[in-house]
């Protein structure tokens, strides 16, 4: 579970829908207020290029344009041209998929394009239509069909002679010049995936591949997940006359997980070597693996109590092992998972958080003999207070760090600056290539910069606070508080998020809002975000209402008797527990919500909570389906019917309960929707829907 920016079509956005209510309103500044269609449309307007790649010789990186042509940046200058036109890509850009496959292409950043190791040549991959583009010559061809709208997860050999894909959970390989397909793997239970990335593993690992070609590609290493185990779970599509229902293999804490094992298998066909790790099959899990080098395999793996990490080293020939490294952490590890094996030396470098903050280690290994010992220490690469998201790149022969070792894409923004994109070489010189163009039409004001006291009296907490202009009269203002509060998340940040679009429009009609980041979310280090260890609650209220008595303290104008609650997925969750354990808030919105622990996946939830056997009272304390009797304030409960992520079972569950409690409710549902609410439509109507409930019993409440 993560909170995550909602991608809409950039076609869509001359939807016009009507106005949320009968009357125009003008807000205090006398300027006609955002309706959220513009909101919308100003706040998707604003991204800057989204997932650039650059091409494998570095000599240009790479975009989709709004108007799909592939743009070329010359990393030199900061040229751009048009490396493919949008005449040449409108058939293959544009494939009829699904709403779940358009969702998962998007959260999950799924790339619609991938060069050749040599750079010459460009794999399309159309939501299962496979093109093989040639640069020089201007021409493409459609090398085969995966029938996928997402993940059949296309790659190129490295030596260029064929391509490999996944079609029915199977690896599959195809000439370059042409030929029959070979099916590498063979499985005929849908329930066993062959290099095939499953739901929890892309959701709650950020695994984006299961499979990987060797450097002399010879063979191919897959991960193989028999989920014959898992339990499956309904998703229906009441749009049809006769309704469907998609069956989706989802464990839920205490069940079996997927059960993983490493093969080898020649890319020239025959039988699977299989790697036999010591792990408790259907239990615990491989985040990461792949090549040190043409005959060895480096894998990583963590237990099921997210406790014990280690990485192996095995023969892909023999198939015999050695753990060369291992870490254990007492309360679990975060979601970082990378590791980065060096192909010019015998090192890989990995991220940790073991000194408080999540840094970057180099470890080495014998290359003659990489099994015969342990990996050893060579340093740590950096250090300070601060958080490494990830390893971008490294320059394996300067030892400088930096995508494709010679130069490196940089986009800078702040709250208020709309974002710049460029390109960068390693001796700092940059060249735009690409700045979105700010709002004229309204002001957009930068959020007041907040630094608050955590529950506990001594922990720093970062806030915003964003006033209607000119509101100084006494209580005269409401308050909507809208945190996220989950894990890993971090949502005060100076840097431009186009969601300032939404809390201007909230502004301009008359409310404040009000962004807090409470201990158990990240960031900002381990001991701050270990606060969520088996406490998905009590913590993370307590700092968010500490904070909200703070800001009403400095701000007199904000009316402490007209507080909201606003959030999405473990923020959805978290307007349930606000309304539920204090009577102190007039309204909530919760999207999407967890409302029973119990409800959600393995890997997130015991992450931080344990397996429920073990920790009953844990989930019943933290499940607000317990807690639906107290309900306080009018209630709006959002949900997409088609998530796939946090099923619509969790909202009819706190239903039932309400309904036994003969408590009244709001529910708006978004037919087939999944998790991320995508689409201009759906979300113009969820934001003008969420106006009109903060307006009804907020901003007019007597």
């Amino acid at each position: 579970m993560k909170i995550r920016n909602l991608v809409l079509p950039l076609a869509a956005l001359g939807f016009s829908a009507a106005a949320h209510s009968q009357a125009t309103p003008v807000s205090s500044s006398g300027v006609t207020p955002w309706t959220p269609t513009e909101a919308i449309k100003a706040m998707y307007a604003s991204f800057g290029p989204r997932d650039p790649v650059w091409s494998p010789d570095s000599a240009r990186l790479t975009y989709l344009a709004p108007n799909e042509d592939l743009l070329s940046v010359d990393p030199a200058n900061g040229n751009v041209s048009v490396l493919v036109s949008h005449t040449h890509l409108d058939s293959v850009m544009n494939p009829k998929i699904n709403e779940k496959d358009k969702d998962h292409r998007s959260r999950y950043h799924t790339s619609d394009y991938h060069f050749s190791p040599d750079s010459h040549r460009i794999l399309f991959d159309a939501g299962g239509e496979l093109w093989d583009y040639t640069i020089a010559s201007g021409t493409g061809i459609n090398i085969g069909s995966t029938g996928a709208g997402s993940g059949d997860d296309p790659k190129f050999a490295p030596t260029i002679a064929a391509v490999s894909y996944l079609k029915d959970h199977n690896i599959y390989v195809r000439n370059i010049g042409g030929g029959p397909e070979l099916n590498l793997t063979n499985s005929k239970d849908p329930a066993i995936l062959n290099g095939e990335v499953d739901w929890v593993y892309e959701e709650e690992l950020d695994t984006r591949s299961n499979y990987f070609w060797s450097p002399d590609s010879k063979n191919i290493a897959y991960l193989q997940a028999n989920e014959t185990k898992v339990p499956l779970y309904p998703i229906v599509d009441w749009n049809e006359t006769h309704a469907t229902t998609d069956m989706q293999r989802y464990p839920q804490p205490g069940d079996p997980n997927p059960d993983v094992r490493i093969g080898i298998v020649s890319t020239s066909g025959g039988g699977t070597r299989w790697i036999k790790l010591p792990l408790s099959g259907g239990n615990d899990y491989i985040p990461r693996f792949g090549w040190a080098n043409d005959h060895t395999i480096w894998i990583e793996t963590l237990l099921r109590d997210h406790k014990h990490l280690a990485i192996y080293l095995a023969d892909a020939r023999s198939g015999a092992f050695r753990r060369v490294f291992a870490e254990t952490d007492d309360k679990f590890f975060d979601e970082s998972y990378d590791v980065n094996f060096l192909s010019k030396s015998p090192e890989f470098l990995l991220t940790s958080w073991r000194d408080g903050h999540t840094h970057i280690y180099r470890y080495s290994y014998d290359p003659a003999n990489p099994l015969a010992a342990d990996a050893k220490l060579e340093n740590e690469v950096e250090s300070g207070a601060y958080e490494v998201g990830e390893i971008e790149g490294v320059n394996e022969a300067g030892q400088t760090f930096s995508p494709n070792g010679l130069f490196f894409a940089l986009q800078h923004s702040t709250v208020i600056t709309p974002p710049s994109s460029s390109v960068c070489n390693s001796g700092g010189l940059c060249n735009a290539y690409n700045s979105v163009k700010p709002v004229t039409d309204h002001a957009v004001r930068a959020p007041i910069q907040l630094t608050l006291k955590a529950e506990d009296g001594t922990t720093t907490l970062y806030a915003t606070l964003l006033l209607p202009d000119n509101a100084t009269a006494a209580a005269s203002v409401p308050l909507i508080n809208e945190p996220y509060g989950g894990p890993h998340a971090q949502t005060v940040e100076d840097r431009y998020n186009p969601g300032i679009f939404v809390d201007e429009m909230f502004a301009e009609h008359g409310f404040a809002v009000l962004h807090v980041d409470n201990r158990g979310m990240g960031g900002r280090g381990r001991d701050f975000e270990v606060a969520a260890y088996h406490n998905f609650g009590p913590v993370q209220f307590a700092d968010q209402m500490a904070a909200i008595d703070q800001v009403l303290a400095k701000y007199p104008q904000l009316d402490a008797k007209r507080l909201g609650w606003w959030g999405w997925s473990w923020g959805g969750t978290f307007t349930l527990y606000a309304l539920t354990h204090s009577d102190r808030f007039a309204a909530g919105i919760d999207g999407a919500p967890v409302t029973d622990w119990r409800n959600y996946d393995s890997i997130y939830t015991e992450r931080y909570m344990g397996v429920p056997a073990e920790q009953a009272q844990i989930y019943k304390d933290f499940s607000v389906n317990n807690s639906a009797g107290n309900l306080h304030g009018h209630l709006l409960m959002i949900h997409g019917t088609g998530d796939d992520n946090v099923h619509l079972a969790n909202t009819i569950q706190f239903v039932q309960q309400l309904v036994n409690k003969n408590i009244p409710y709001d529910l708006q549902l978004y037919p087939r929707k999944t998790h991320s609410l995508a689409g201009l439509e759906a979300r113009q109507h969820y934001y003008a829907r969420s106006l009109v409930h903060f307006e009804t019993y907020l901003l007019n409440a007597k």
